[in-house]
């Protein structure tokens, strides 16, 4: 019987120094048939293929001009052959068991679509964490808006390309991409720990914490979403429209945040003109 493939995407700009480590975590898998695909989001100078493991298993693409990685994780679907599809960050790495423990569960659940796992935490200062996870359904989902780490999915391709990666989002598309899978997929949990997320907090990382208004932005796309599913139910909306109207304060929105302080209340409906 042939192997399925796993196409294996890992958007990457102007990490150079740390993509290799993120593709030899991919070569490197217990499950060997698998593909690379690496779409070098503008990255200035352009990503040298010379810098990467020689493999035959990775495919590079470029876009000329940064589009973020939700476009470069759209892209690397569109460009993938696998019957399944996986993402890594450039930053980041597989534990070499990752996709075989998962691969082995949805071939043994035809009917799951996606499968997810553990991450381990790294910070800058050595220190490492695992925290227990687990799903229930897409409400419980939301109450924790997602737990589910782009690292640790893999998923079936026959999910796209109905389920996409929002291109306006230049953070929290993660976020919006799983909380839709949420809402339309057959998702199950593995408590296998399978990956390594790096939270050092560097500027050049979508989590570091000093792009508040930024966050706003993105977070108020996801807020607008979703807020047919949010609005019919308080714990909803205080997970939501709390957060929300926190970046709102640090932006100095103040409008905005007496609109959210309604919103806590279930009353009105977001703006989009801020």
């Amino acid at each position: 019987m042939d192997l399925p493939l796993i196409s294996v995407i890992i958007p990457t700009h102007n990490r150079p120094h740390l993509l290799p480590v993120a593709v030899q975590s991919v070569l490197a898998q217990t499950y060997p048939h698998v593909e690379v695909i690496i779409i070098d989001d503008g990255s200035q100078p352009a990503l040298d293929a010379a810098t990467l493991p020689v493999d035959a298993r990775v495919r590079v693409w470029r876009q000329e001009t940064a589009h973020g990685a939700a476009a470069a994780r759209n892209l690397g679907m569109q460009q993938a052959h696998g019957e399944f599809f996986a993402f890594l960050d450039d930053d980041d790495y597989y534990f070499p068991h990752k996709l075989q423990v998962q691969l082995n569960y949805l071939l043994a659940h035809p009917e799951i679509d996606m499968v997810f796992s553990r991450v381990e935490y790294h910070y800058g200062n050595g220190q490492k964490e695992c925290y227990e996870n687990s799903y229930d359904g897409w409400f419980n989902n939301f109450i924790n808006l997602n737990t589910i780490h782009t690292n640790s999915s893999l998923f079936r391709r026959r999910i796209f390309p109905r389920l996409q990666f929002d291109e306006r989002l230049s953070k929290y598309d993660d976020m919006h991409f799983y909380l839709s899978a949420s809402l339309s997929c057959q998702i199950a949990y593995l408590s296998d720990i399978v990956a390594v997320w790096n939270m050092d907090n560097r500027p050049d990382q979508l989590t570091h914490k000093g792009h508040y208004c930024r966050n706003y932005h993105n977070f108020r796309l996801v807020c607008e979403h979703f807020e047919t599913q949010v609005d019919p139910y308080p714990i909803l909306r205080r997970v939501f429209y709390k957060k929300l109207l926190v970046y709102s304060v640090l932006c100095l929105k103040w409008l905005t945040s007496v609109r959210l302080l309604f919103k806590l209340l279930g009353y009105g409906q977001l703006h989009r003109t801020d």
